[in-house]
């Protein structure tokens, strides 16, 4: 009888034990799944989050690269003597554009032309708008005395004359740009030749 109740004892404890195992098991399982579930959540938010940042970047940089290219942008289209090398006074015409895509108002050219970057020959502005549609131009001219020294040391590339020119101008929506651009004279072409611009703006 004792043994019995031994053996029957052995037994219950085994399965207990067993199904203790199984309980426990089944238990990790199912925590596991939770956890794998969890951190596949996480990650999916994190991949969301990423791509809504990288969503809104471009958007941002989409919007800052419109606002840069879509206003007026006014250069000089011609500049250039139209007149005899050995006339009195020079003659030189100054031709502006807008290339941009919005009108450009309040324009103003203003043009000087130097020798050596000092001493001026003349400066003076040649031409104003009130408004300069996309595509349209507008151009004035200036007269300038050369003396005969300069005009003889100019072929010789012992002398030095420089146009410049300076346009203001506004867009629209109130911000305002200054455009400049250098012009220096050529001995082989004996006229003027564009070599650098820039523009710069800032809000209204």
């Amino acid at each position: 009888m004792g043994n019995t109740l031994v053996v029957w004892f052995t037994a219950v404890i085994a399965f207990a034990t067993v199904a203790y195992a199984a309980v426990t098991y089944l238990l990790w399982k199912a925590t596991r799944r939770s956890a794998d579930a969890a951190r596949a959540s996480a990650d999916a938010a994190m991949l969301s989050a990423s791509a809504a940042f990288a969503t809104a970047e471009t958007a941002r940089r989409s919007a800052e690269l419109d606002f840069a290219l879509h206003r007026p942008h006014l250069a000089v289209s011609v500049f250039q003597r139209y007149n005899d090398y050995n006339a009195k006074l020079w003659a030189v015409q100054c031709k502006v554009r807008n290339y941009g895509t919005l009108t450009a108002h309040e324009v103003r050219v203003e043009v000087a032309v130097d020798r050596d970057g000092r001493g001026e020959f003349g400066r003076g502005v040649v031409c104003t708008a009130w408004e300069l549609a996309p595509a349209a131009e507008i151009e004035g001219a200036i007269e300038i005395g050369i003396d005969q020294v300069t005009r003889d040391l100019l072929p010789k590339g012992e002398a030095r004359i420089g146009g410049h020119v300076q346009i203001t101008y506004a867009a629209p929506d109130g911000r305002s740009f200054s455009y400049r651009a250098d012009f220096p004279y050529e001995r082989s072409s004996q006229n003027f030749k564009p070599e650098r611009a820039e523009t710069t703006g800032r809000d209204g």
